[in-house]
């Protein structure tokens, strides 16, 4: 079983909840066999394949950084696609030899990903002793939101979006299904979904019961008015993701729309 924060888009008519699919069997003849019908178009789409298609390839780390004589020395990240193993090592690495007195920036733009691979991104953000600007230029989505409630400073373009909800539990291959791991499935999300939101909301503006009442069995979708207005970001940020990591080498600081 894989645990997964996902962002479904329900405008490409994908269905995640299927697990197992069907076989098609020709009907028996007592004649030439007939050739078999095609099997019809299926809607469910491997996690996998799914995260594959809503996301690039993961970007190369800089190597052999030298901080300028002048300006500031930023340590610059990319997070273009989902929240796994394969994308965030270059993230990881960089977080943790990072030093005291530098700047990192994470260029974020993901659907969301595997939990368990986003809380191990959290706790780099949190302890690194540099200081961590993480700038939403598309997409935080799913575990891409609750990542940017670990970042130092909060920061999102005027042209990205937000979007939180409660985590999902997907199973892939023959795996058995009980009534006892259902109920340890149902506990689970239950348990994770509370962690999520504690740690959102100790960021924002809101209660737990307010958080709970928008992400409750649906996506909360956030443009910059109001993910701004709940305390979702610190900064929103009127230029592009290229034009902050500029300003961030030139001056050490962003300019904030207020």
């Amino acid at each position: 079983m894989k645990k997964l924060v996902l962002f479904v888009l329900i405008a490409l008519g994908v269905s995640c909840s299927a697990i197992h699919k069907p076989q098609a069997h020709a009907a028996p003849s007592v004649t030439a066999p007939a050739p078999a019908a095609p099997a019809a178009p299926s809607s469910a789409v491997n996690m996998e394949e799914l995260m594959s298609l809503l996301g690039g390839e993961p970007d190369a780390p800089e190597t052999d950084v030298k901080c300028p004589a002048t300006g500031h020395c930023v340590l610059y990240q990319r997070l273009n696609g989902p929240v796994d193993d394969e994308h965030v090592v270059h993230v990881m690495a960089t977080l943790k030899a990072a030093k005291a007195g530098q700047i990192v920036m994470l260029d974020i733009n993901t659907p969301g990903g595997s939990l368990s691979t986003g809380f191990e991104l959290e706790k780099a953000l949190e302890s690194t002793p540099a200081q961590v600007f993480c700038v939403v230029d598309g997409d935080a989505y799913s575990m891409g939101f609750y990542l940017l409630q670990s970042c130092q400073y909060r920061v999102m373009t005027k042209r990205s979006s937000l979007m939180a909800h409660e985590p999902l539990e997907v199973t892939q291959g023959p795996t058995p299904l009980t009534i006892r791991t259902l109920e340890d499935i149902q506990a689970d999300l239950h348990t994770s979904a509370r962690a999520l939101a504690e740690q959102a909301i100790s960021r924002m503006k809101m209660t737990y019961e307010e958080f709970f009442a928008k992400v409750h069995a649906k996506n909360w979708f956030m443009a910059w008015p109001e993910a701004q207005a709940r305390g979702a970001v610190d900064c929103v940020y009127a230029g592009t993701g290229a034009s902050a990591r500029k300003e961030l080498g030139e001056t050490g600081a962003l300019t904030c729309q207020k």
